[in-house]
């Protein structure tokens, strides 16, 4: 797994808040006045004239959501259908509970304490609102309020303008796949990342808008690997923490089937662990089970060896210039070929040789690893 290293993540972030407080904010207002409407008997007409950055299907679904008798497609907010005799007993049951939550996020500061909680204390924030406010999964109907106020549709506004300050070219997770965001000449998406919740929403629902907590990614990854699985801070690596770095790396061993070198017939790549690997990170990356660690989650192995095809052609290039010819290899860019190490490794091995780099291009740490292996006096 690749680390997401981007320069001025902070104001990126910062941005991304402004551009999303307000709808946050109104959808908080907004519940709260038809609870005043419902429950306190406050004209039905401030639901239409409050508010007006909030869409009115959307409206209407908060609204919904707290009637037994359900307003049509027809009908407007307005309706007499929006009182207290119409309303689910959990509004009236949950009333003080409901307020405090949505009064908080009522407020700015508090908003973005959630919007912009960092990668390392979101989890336990999540845990820490969800004790605040006395609530657990099984409160389905307040989670469900909960999630519309910090809708998931809501930053999928801002989610091209993300994709491109990230400047995250390949999925963090497996560094397998473009996630290049892509427009036509009407300037509308045609390609982007999926934007993973790493701690899932079904299970974390403060955390649906937080801006660690999506991660761009590949669809394979988020879709049919990642899913819902029970992520926790111990357990795996979060891509905007660390990554696997120099600690768990490729190995390639070579064992000639074929006569041809570079056919993938000839290889075994598996991953694995530096010796002087903390005990805490290697859980996050092997783990204890098969519940744990990122390698079991994204099936890195044996995705992985399905490219043994480019393990044969980068083991075959670096023949070429054996450990015996690499110092004078290295000695020569500056003086014959007038470029540096990086510009080098760039043009003969086609990847990126800076781990800040290695989210520009797919395959970049399984080419360092190979070359780091078989050159090491290359890339020391």
């Amino acid at each position: 797994m690749i680390q997401i290293l981007t320069d001025d993540i902070d104001k990126i972030s910062s941005n991304y808040f402004e551009e999303i407080k307000n709808d946050c904010i109104s959808r908080s207002k907004f519940l709260l006045d038809v609870m005043d409407v419902i429950l306190g008997g406050k004209n039905r007409s401030v639901l239409s004239s409050n508010n007006k950055l909030v869409h009115w299907q959307t409206k209407k679904w908060i609204v919904n959501r707290c009637l037994r008798n359900k307003l049509k497609k027809k009908e407007n907010i307005e309706d007499s259908k929006v009182n207290l005799s119409n309303s689910l007993g959990f509004i009236r049951a949950n009333e003080k509970k409901l307020r405090k939550i949505f009064n908080h996020f009522s407020d700015e500061a508090n908003l973005k304490e959630t919007v912009l909680c960092g990668p390392k204390i979101c989890y336990d924030h999540n845990q820490k609102l969800m004790n605040k406010f006395e609530i657990s999964l099984g409160d389905k109907k307040i989670i469900e309020l909960i999630k519309k106020v910090l809708e998931y549709k809501i930053f999928t506004g801002q989610s091209s303008k993300i994709a491109n300050q990230l400047e995250v070219n390949t999925c963090p997770y497996c560094n397998r796949i473009y996630t290049h965001i892509i427009f036509d000449n009407d300037n509308k998406k045609v390609l982007g990342p999926n934007f993973d919740h790493f701690y899932p929403q079904s299970l974390h629902p403060f955390l649906g808008m937080s801006f660690y907590n999506l991660i761009p990614s590949c669809y394979y990854c988020n879709a049919n690997l990642k899913l819902d699985r029970v992520i926790k801070p111990d357990t795996h690596l979060h891509p905007f923490i660390q990554g696997f770095d120099n600690d768990y790396f490729f190995h390639a061993k070579l064992d000639l089937v074929t006569k041809r070198k570079r056919d993938p017939e000839n290889y075994t790549l598996t991953l694995q662990k530096k010796t002087s690997i903390s005990d805490e990170k290697l859980r996050r990356i092997k783990g204890n089970n098969k519940n744990e660690g990122n390698l079991n989650l994204f099936k890195l192995e044996e995705v992985y060896n399905v490219h043994r095809d480019i393990v044969g052609e980068i083991w075959v290039k670096c023949d070429k210039y054996s450990s015996k010819y690499s110092q004078p290899l290295i000695n020569m860019f500056g003086k014959s070929l007038h470029t540096d190490k990086a510009e080098f490794y760039q043009f003969y091995f086609g990847n990126y040789l800076n781990k800040r780099d290695f989210n520009r291009r797919p395959l970049a740490k399984l080419t360092y690893d190979l070359v780091r292996q078989i050159l090491p006096n290359f890339i020391k």
